[in-house]
């Protein structure tokens, strides 16, 4: 833990100045985003007796996510109902409930959280990379960490808070923050550092094992199977980089869970995969083999149509439309910029001609002649 006493000082004042909390996760909570806020939540509660509610936009819609939030009894509300349900006065913003902000796993600006120009966090929790907003003076404590004291996961970032004040770790929140690490250190399309795996390691002698085995093997929707089948008839090969759209789906999360798929591919040295949720263009990027910053050429590819970012090995992006008469344009477009941004990254003037992933046998000595 390379955090020092004045910085849990200045997180002690700032909590302790307000009475109500609203702690928000990014869209469509992953395990670390929803394991992270759990922890944030008990903090609040159990460390200082403050009154906090976990609020999130979006769904929980991978099997696995569900699963946890159901095991271990956690306590989110998305924030539409708690909105219509609770009758809270937001009469000043119709996104956010009354009580003082703190964004986990995310940061102000990064467009993948529910937060306006005009909402200010008074916390944020966050390992990717630091953003302007988050360095602005309005933000009153940000713990984002530095190059040298890098972590994978912002749960990782959470438990030096609850060994510091000295918050007991249940079997239900040991169990979260060891799998929401996991899930982000753990795969071909992540990074770890030594504090997560020190953490994981720790946390692994107070978890209920019989709970994890639920939450990592529920059972599965036939929507998955079906997703699962239109990504790879739909990928396309140009050299070792794989694309694929899913056209309208109803589970965001299937965009990042099949690109993590395809990634698996022995050839694939990077995958992007598009979906179209509601009134949004969905991406996923994976670049493992540090090759590549993924977070890097996510931006570029989005540029000024959307919002993008993320890791060195995995990143997304999210542009929204208001007429779904543009999205063949845009999807047409970011297909073009991908090729454009990979070619150039790889001093090429283009990328080899697309070849259909399940077709690749019919195409074998084009293939062997593109690589040599």
């Amino acid at each position: 833990m390379l955090f020092n006493k004045a910085d849990f000082d200045r997180f002690e004042s700032v909590v302790r100045s307000h009475d109500r909390f609203v702690i928000i996760p990014h869209y469509n909570p992953d395990p670390d985003a929803i394991g992270s806020s759990f922890a944030m939540k008990e903090l609040l509660t159990k460390g200082f007796g403050k009154e906090a509610i976990i609020a999130y936009s979006g769904i929980i819609g991978r099997a696995e996510n569900s699963q946890m939030v159901e095991c271990l009894k956690i306590d989110m509300t998305n924030i539409t109902d708690l909105i219509r349900n609770e009758g809270i006065d937001n009469s000043h913003n119709t996104a956010i409930p009354d009580g003082a902000i703190v964004l986990m796993d995310t940061q102000p600006g990064s467009g993948n959280n529910p937060l306006g120009t005009e909402d200010i966090p008074v916390i944020v929790i966050d390992h990717h990379p630091i953003r302007e907003q988050t360095r602005s003076e309005n933000v009153a404590y940000a713990d984002v960490r530095t190059e040298e004291q890098r972590n994978g996961s912002s749960g990782t970032i959470m438990c030096d808070y609850l060994e510091y004040f000295k918050v007991k770790i249940t079997p239900n929140l040991a169990t979260a923050l060891y799998y929401g690490i996991d899930t982000d250190v753990t795969g071909e399309s992540r990074e770890g550092f030594d504090a997560d795996f020190i953490r994981k390691e720790q946390l692994r002698l107070a978890i209920n094992t019989e709970k994890l085995s639920q939450i990592i093997s529920p059972k599965l929707p036939f929507d998955y199977y079906t997703h699962i089948t239109k990504g790879m008839e739909n990928c396309m090969v140009y050299g070792d980089f794989l694309f694929s759209t899913l056209g309208e789906i109803n589970n965001p999360d299937y965009v990042s869970e099949i690109a993590d798929f395809l990634i698996r591919y022995e050839r694939a040295e990077m995958v992007l995969m598009i979906g179209i949720h509601n009134d949004s263009i969905l991406m996923s990027l994976r670049a493992p083999r540090r090759k590549y910053d993924a977070g890097e050429i996510i931006r570029e590819i989005v540029g000024n149509m959307g919002s993008a970012g993320g890791h060195q090995a995995n990143a997304g992006g999210k542009i929204i439309f208001k007429d779904k008469s543009v999205i063949k344009k845009t999807v047409k477009k970011i297909i073009k910029n991908a090729l454009s941004v990979i070619a150039k990254k790889e001093g090429r003037r283009q990328l080899p001609d697309g070849i259909p992933f399940l077709s690749q046998n019919d195409y074998m000595p084009i293939m062997e002649d593109t690589e040599s």
